[in-house]
């Protein structure tokens, strides 16, 4: 998901680290609703978080300027005691705030495992482009960045087989005769080098259209672990515009790390999943849940580009598979064009008295498709009264949707599932995760949609 988010322009010309936090904003639930689709799993103790927002104002009660977290923090696998937290601003570069300092340590309490606990943290501090949470507790410590006041602050320290590539503090200057110059950050915070790395300047009118866009090349496209850089890029001619987006995209190269594969469902049904790349090689599982004796198993994946563009593909086959059976399969991929996404293809036979009757495995998608916006279901898991369901949203219309956000209804559930999407240009493609209570299997669904532009 990508949000360009600028931080409001207070001036702050003096500060203190204990401010009483104000009253809750009555959205802050919703907010935290719609991050659902960045929640990571606690990493062993260490807790994660599972909701925030920020908010500023010009007066708190000792009449300064100010920023509010609003903080829903979830314990690990382990009980919790002594919980502290603190918050220090951070500059475009990722280091301390030259003007501002580090917060006060607020107290949580003791956590069991698993539980959540809920905290408003108010510091008066002057603008800054990204934040860091410190935690400690007794016995343990850990610290988080987020990048953007939409994002959940996630665990540093972990990524140390993949690359995360960050953009900050993106400005602008423009001359009289239509040439741009653009300033912005470039952060690797993984522990992996970005390889084939390409940006893509986006400037956009006051609707939030996109008037034109420029392609960038960083340092030639590679981008090695913890690198921190200011780029300039001057674009010759540019229309008039409003605001600037810096979008990034990398290929996919580092070993060891897990795809965003979904695992089995379950239930009477074939199926392929734990999908993970390593040293090479793509390599997965096959599922049988019927009571069938399958065989002549054929699974084809198709590798994509970021605009979901077919590049290359690869075919893999298993002999057979008995009822409740799985079986494991693996490709190589060294020779592989390079691609951002992959898709699979499934087809087998069932076994007959000795004859195999051909079968098409692969049921089709469900899809729903409104306005020109289309939703559609790749994976869905049941359990314990909620439905888990992961779907990829297409931007089929004619424009831009900036400020999108999405509601789907499904069959028996106690209530809608809704999310701000963010902008999504034309023709982009969104791989998005959305949980709903009350139903543990889909049957029927409905979208409605909403963006910055009239629709």
């Amino acid at each position: 998901m990508r949000y360009l988010v600028s931080f409001c322009l207070l001036v702050v010309c003096t500060f203190s680290g204990a401010a009483e936090p104000m009253e809750r904003p009555t959205d802050t639930e919703e907010a935290w609703a719609s991050q659902v689709d960045q929640v990571v799993e606690a990493q062993g103790e260490s807790p994660t978080f599972t909701g925030m927002m920020v908010w500023s104002g010009r007066a708190d009660r000792e009449y300064k300027p100010f920023f509010q977290w609003e903080l829903r923090l979830k314990a690990g696998d382990m009980k919790m005691s002594g919980l502290r937290l603190r918050i220090q601003p951070l500059a475009p570069d990722l280091s301390p705030l030259q003007q501002g300092r580090i917060g006060a340590w607020r107290a949580l309490g003791n956590l069991e495992a698993g539980q959540e606990a809920d905290l408003s943290y108010t510091f008066n501090t002057p603008i800054f482009s990204a934040y860091r949470v410190e935690l400690t507790w007794r016995g343990g410590e850990a610290t988080y960045l987020a990048t953007d006041r939409l994002m959940l602050p996630m665990l540093e320290g972990v990524s140390d087989s993949i690359a995360q590539l960050v953009t900050l503090e993106p400005i602008w200057e423009r001359s009289p005769r239509g040439k741009t110059v653009v300033k912005f950050w470039l952060h690797n915070t993984g522990g992996a080098a970005a390889k084939e790395v390409n940006l893509k300047i986006r400037l956009r009118d006051g609707d939030g259209q996109v008037v034109t866009e420029y392609p960038y090349v960083p340092d030639e496209g590679t981008i090695p672990a913890a690198y921190a850089k200011e780029h300039i890029v001057i674009i010759p001619k540019t229309p008039s515009f409003n605001t600037i987006q810096v979008v990034t995209a990398q290929v996919e190269q580092s070993a060891g790390f897990a795809l965003d594969s979904m695992d089995f469902i379950g239930g009477d049904t074939v199926e392929v999943g734990q999908i993970q790349q390593q040293d090479g090689e793509l390599m997965g599982a096959v599922r049988n849940g019927t009571g069938d004796h399958l065989v002549d198993i054929e699974i084809a994946l198709y590798f994509t580009d970021a605009a979901g563009a077919t590049v290359d593909e690869r075919k893999v086959t298993l002999a057979s598979l008995k009822p409740n059976e799985t079986g494991e399969w693996k490709v190589d991929i060294n020779d592989m064009k390079p691609w951002a996404g992959y898709e699979t293809d499934l087809s087998y036979g069932i076994e007959n008295g000795g004859v195999a009757e051909p079968a098409q495995a692969a049921a089709q998608q469900v899809q729903v498709v409104v306005e020109g916006l289309a939703l559609t279901i790749l994976d869905q898991t049941g359990t314990d009264g909620a439905l888990k369901i992961k779907g990829e949203l297409h931007n089929q219309t004619a424009a831009d949707l900036p400020g999108l956000e999405l509601t789907v209804e499904i069959a028996g559930a106690s209530a809608p599932a809704k999310m701000k999407v963010g902008d999504l240009a034309k023709d982009e493609r969104l791989t998005l995760t959305l949980v709903v209570e009350g139903v543990e299997q889909l049957t029927g669904l409905a979208m409605s949609w909403r963006s910055g532009q009239a629709s």
